[in-house]
């Protein structure tokens, strides 16, 4: 009796000493293998969503001439509105958001459009524009559509103060969402603005344009009064924000060296035989020349823009429509939306989603011990010819089986700005 129970001692310590072989070579016991969580979503890629608009929320008000003219309004009823710049009135400045329905994220990227008008008409509801913000809104980020001041008396500095009203109020309409980033779901640290002709003018002017840069007749003249700084016109929000990127719809800058020292990403759509706003170094309406001299000061158009900004080591990126004038997104004849629209809308959804996830999802490491970059909010990773051994935090552990056909690891990882991305690689 005493021999089987030495026996049986001999052989449980025999068992609890062996370790276990997989590969001819020896390694820890793996983990419970842990559910994989596929994160992956093509956020700010697909359309992913409905679309929800809020009408006419009031972010400023103001003293000007007008705020809108609509599109459908008739020829000679824009023209008679000229009657209305011998006094300005207090004016409710207005703005629509879009979001994206059932989105299940807190806050997200805020994407604001201005439509274009030469400072005179046009309105928020813009079809151009407003077809834009309900792609965006589908994408996953906050759009808004901002209403401005319109109106000038016929004359260069009477529209170059109709220009700067504008951008005050643009400024306005952005410290008005920054502030109010809980009730409309805005993530204040990724924003983006964009604009269409005099639009573009005005996003350019609010992305680069300081305070000290105030042309001189904004300031008060022996019969017209002070406009007022950039920043602190219309309402009393005073939150700070930064612009990440501008997208630029054949628009034009005043002056390029307003670019220096702001590392904004820039993407910009341009015809090259714009008769409106200039491709190049130019004076706008060139289509009214000689007149045209008597209502503005020469201006830098896309590529000019974009030569400067590429040239300071900025993100910067031009987009020409060769052969077509002013607004090259519409049909000139039926002002239906063509193809060049769809190449703008795709350009800036990439142009958008690579400032937002601006490097590549990798897996690295070797002999069994591998990392993810950029480090994410959550990870999940999944095996295929081997176990998983331990996981911590973007790291993983694996023993790979020698005998297995295939091997390759698969992670999946929640990003900043609910982006999630799942990527494989294979090992020999």
């Amino acid at each position: 009796m005493k021999n089987i129970v030495f026996f049986l001692f001999l052989a449980s310590i025999s068992l609890l000493s062996c370790t276990p072989l997989w590969g001819n070579d020896s390694i820890p016991d793996p983990i419970e293998a842990p559910v994989f969580q596929d994160f992956s979503n093509r956020r700010y890629q697909d359309s992913l969503f409905g679309v929800e608009k809020i009408s006419d929320i009031c972010y400023a008000k103001s003293p000007g001439f007008w705020t809108e003219i609509a599109d459908s309004t008739k020829a000679m009823r824009k023209i008679l509105h000229v009657v209305d710049v011998r006094r300005t009135i207090p004016l409710d400045l207005n703005l629509d958001i879009y979001m994206p329905q059932n989105d299940t994220l807190e806050k997200r990227p805020l994407v604001m459009m201005i439509y274009g008008g030469a400072y005179y008409f046009g309105s928020k509801d813009d079809k151009k524009i407003t077809a834009l913000c309900r792609h965006f809104a589908s994408l996953g980020y906050v759009v808004a559509s901002i209403d401005h001041r319109l109106g000038f008396f016929p004359s260069r500095v009477g529209i170059g103060r109709a220009a700067y009203r504008a951008v005050q109020d643009a400024h306005a309409a952005m410290r008005f969402l920054v502030s109010h980033p809980e009730e409309y779901g805005i993530d204040t640290t990724m924003i983006f603005v964009g604009g269409s002709s005099s639009g573009a003018v005005t996003a350019l002017s609010l992305a680069f344009m300081p305070n000290e840069s105030r042309p001189r007749y904004t300031h008060k003249g022996l019969i017209r009064p002070d406009l007022g700084d950039i920043d602190t016109c219309g309402n009393a929000f005073r939150t700070n924000f930064h612009i990440k990127g501008v997208v630029d719809m054949w628009g034009a800058m005043a002056d390029t060296s307003f670019i220096d020292g702001h590392d904004v990403a820039i993407l910009a759509f341009h015809g090259d035989v714009d008769n409106i706003m200039p491709y190049e170094y130019d004076r706008p309406f060139s289509v009214a020349r000689p007149f045209n001299r008597l209502a503005a000061e020469p201006m830098y158009g896309a590529s000019c823009i974009v030569d400067h900004a590429t040239k300071l080591g900025y993100q910067a990126r031009l987009v020409t429509f060769e052969g077509y004038s002013h607004m090259p997104h519409v049909d000139p004849k039926t002002k239906a939306l063509n193809n060049n629209f769809y190449i703008v809308q795709d350009t800036m959804s990439e142009f958008f989603h690579d400032i937002i996830v601006p490097y590549k999802v990798e897996i690295n490491g070797e002999d069994g011990h591998y990392y993810v970059s950029p480090y994410p909010l959550k990870t999940s990773w999944l095996v295929e010819g081997g176990v998983i051994l331990s996981t911590e935090n973007n790291s993983v552990e694996v023993a790979w089986d020698e005998d297995a056909p295939k091997h390759s690891l698969t992670v999946s990882v929640l990003l900043p700005y609910g982006v999630g991305i799942t990527e494989t690689k294979d090992f020999p």
